[in-house]
């Protein structure tokens, strides 16, 4: 106790020279009592060697009753709105538990039950812990003012409950390489601040880009018409919602706004019978583009060279024609034209005029040497 009331005097001294608003405020007892909740569920499903691994040992070790919880690790806190004398949980950072043990404990969804508590919590990361079940959407309904929620990894199945899509505040959404079936859900529309919709597989680091062509397919198997509104929600940054099973209508003329603030769009497998559509280059910000497995026909667009921020171009596996185009984009660093019907002689490209290429496939084309 003495050592505890040292601590504290010497963090209150400093944040009287530095202006610290949380010094020695401990998080709400309710919500250290969930997340202690939530552990005794982790430990239910886990033997002694498990949870001594390195990965769920040093997360779960420091959560005590005899410590703030705050100050436990993957525990992010902060002031409350609501009030200037106590702080509350807003950060919950709980991926990869089981990533190194094979094979990796069932966790069932139903366990995230304890986190639904936390009601002040405005950043939620759950990915790759092999959790199964449908998402418990009733629960996320208590998260209004959850900003972020990265679930991506999982085994979750089942349809996405419209709960999510009426969280006021919900601005990225990660679903990707999941088992989620069922329809779009129409509420999508009530989020007004969506800037990132991810359901696809894709990584990306600051070092590398990884694109799976031909590996098995880990995504969602969600379906439904694509809604042509969706591409127009103002603030919208990232829309991925590539390998699933959603269609898009060839058969009506659509009309999309331009949307300046879009910048990585996945049109994979959705159906496209159609010429690369002329609305795509209006979005004048892209930089990752992926029209990857569709029916797309007719040759390269020449429009692709006025989108000057493209990095990332695939348009793999679809109908095109004509000859390899001799000038891209001069920002692109990868580009796929494997699986095609182009044609003709391969003209090398001007690489004076883009050193930045790094990737570029043509396999399985009619190409001559």
């Amino acid at each position: 106790m003495a050592m505890e009331i040292k601590a504290c005097l010497v963090v209150a001294l400093r944040s009287f020279f530095f202006l610290s608003p949380t010094a020695c405020q401990s998080c709400p007892e309710y919500q250290k009592q969930a997340l202690l909740q939530f552990k005794s569920s982790i430990l239910a499903i886990t033997t002694p060697s498990i949870f001594n691994s390195a990965d769920v040992s040093q997360l779960l070790r420091s959560w005590n009753s005899s410590s703030d919880c705050c100050g436990w690790v993957e525990v992010e806190c902060n002031d409350s709105p609501n009030s200037t004398s106590r702080v509350v949980i807003t950060g919950l950072y709980l991926d990869a538990l089981f990533t190194h043990l094979s094979p990796q404990p069932r966790v069932e969804s139903s366990m995230l039950a304890p986190i639904f508590h936390i009601r002040s919590l405005e950043e939620l990361s759950i990915s790759d812990n092999n959790i199964q079940g449908e998402i418990p959407g009733v629960g996320f309904a208590n998260l209004s003012n959850l900003v972020l929620l990265y679930m991506e990894g999982n085994n979750l199945s089942g349809p996405i409950p419209p709960h999510l899509f009426h969280l006021p505040l919900l601005r990225d959404i990660y679903l990707r390489d999941n088992s989620l079936t069922g329809q779009l859900p129409a509420d999508i529309g009530n989020l007004t601040s969506l800037q990132r919709l991810s359901s696809q597989i894709l990584q990306q680091d600051d070092n590398s880009l990884n694109i799976c062509r031909n590996c098995p397919s880990t995504n969602n198997l969600l379906t439904r018409e694509i809604p042509s509104w969706l591409f127009n929600f103002k603030g919208l940054r990232d829309l991925r919602l590539g390998g699933n099973h959603l269609i898009w209508n060839n058969s009506v003329s659509v009309e999309i706004a331009p949307n300046p603030s879009l910048f990585g769009l996945s049109l994979k497998s959705y159906g496209l019978v159609t010429e690369v559509p002329k609305w795509i280059s209006t979005l004048t910000s892209l930089f990752f583009l992926d029209l990857n497995k569709n029916k797309l026909q007719g040759a390269f667009p020449q429009w692709f060279l006025e989108m000057r921020l493209l990095q990332v171009l695939i348009l793999s596996d679809n109908e095109l024609t004509g000859h390899v185009p001799t000038t891209i984009p001069i920002e692109t660093i990868f580009l796929a034209f494997a699986g095609n019907k182009l044609s003709g002689g391969f003209q090398p490209f001007n690489f004076t005029n883009f050193s930045k290429l790094q990737h570029l496939e043509l396999e399985d084309n009619n190409l001559t040497a």
